[in-house]
C-alpha cells in the first residue's frame, strides 16, 4: 500500500452560500487574489483568526459575534502530484476522516462527490480520475444549515427570522450529522464547526 499525505498547508476562499457545483467552483477559481491560508485538519474559525479576519471566538462575548461563516460557503483547495507507480495501482481512493459537514470534492475540475456527515469518513474512488504529475482537490464545505428541512418547528418564545442567527433551533439541529454542543449549551454560546476537521490522504 501506497499512501499520500494530504494534511498542512491548503488554501480557504469564502464565498456566498449559493455558490455551488461546477458553476461555483469557476467563480472559486477566478477569485485569484482571495485566498487564505488554511490548515487541515482545521476549521473555519481557527484560518479566519490566523488570517486576522476574526476575533478570537472564545474571548469575551466574541462567539456571539462569529457566527455569520454559517451563511457562507467555504472553498478549501490544494494541489498534490502523484507518480505513475501509484496510477498502476489497483486501487486508489482519496479518504476523508472528516468534513464538518456538508462537503463537495472535485478533482480536477470534477465533482467526485459529496458528503453529509462530520462523524464518518468520505472515501472516494479515484480509479481513472488521477493525472501523473500535478493534481487540484477543492472541497467546498459548508455548516449544513441549509440541510434542515423547512418545516421543522422552530421552539422558544422569540420569531425566527433567521435560520443562521436564531439560537432556538435545537429541533432542526438534529437532523444535522454534526456534535450538536456545538450549537450551545447552557454554559456556553454557540460555534458551529464548519472545516476538515480530521485527516486526509491518498491510498493506493
Amino acid at each position: 500500500m501506497q499512501t499520500i499525505n494530504l494534511n498542512g498547508r491548503w488554501q480557504v476562499l469564502e464565498r456566498p452560500l449559493e455558490d455551488a457545483g461546477k458553476a461555483g467552483l469557476g467563480k472559486a477559481l477566478d477569485c485569484a487574489d482571495e485566498w487564505l491560508a488554511a490548515r487541515v485538519p482545521g476549521e473555519i474559525h481557527l484560518d479566519l483568526v490566523r488570517a486576522g479576519k476574526m476575533a478570537q471566538p472564545l474571548v469575551g462575548i466574541n462567539a456571539q459575534k462569529s457566527r455569520w461563516p454559517e451563511a457562507r460557503s467555504w472553498w478549501y483547495r490544494r494541489t498534490f502530484t502523484v507518480a505513475d507507480r501509484f496510477l498502476a495501482l489497483e486501487q486508489q481512493q482519496l479518504i476523508f476522516e472528516g468534513i464538518d459537514l456538508f462537503g463537495h470534492v472535485f478533482l480536477n475540475g470534477d465533482l467526485i462527490g459529496e458528503c453529509r456527515n462530520a462523524f464518518i469518513p468520505a472515501v472516494f474512488d479515484l480509479r481513472g480520475l488521477l493525472q501523473t504529475g500535478r493534481n487540484e482537490l477543492v472541497v467546498r464545505v459548508t455548516g449544513g444549515g441549509e440541510l434542515v428541512p423547512g418545516d421543522i418547528p422552530r421552539k422558544g418564545p422569540e420569531p425566527v427570522e433567521s435560520l443562521y442567527d436564531n439560537r432556538q433551533w435545537n429541533e432542526g439541529v438534529r437532523h444535522l450529522r454534526k456534535p450538536q454542543f456545538t450549537y450551545g449549551w447552557d454554559w456556553v454560546d454557540a460555534l458551529p464547526n464548519i472545516g476538515i476537521w480530521r485527516p486526509v490522504r491518498l491510498e493506493g
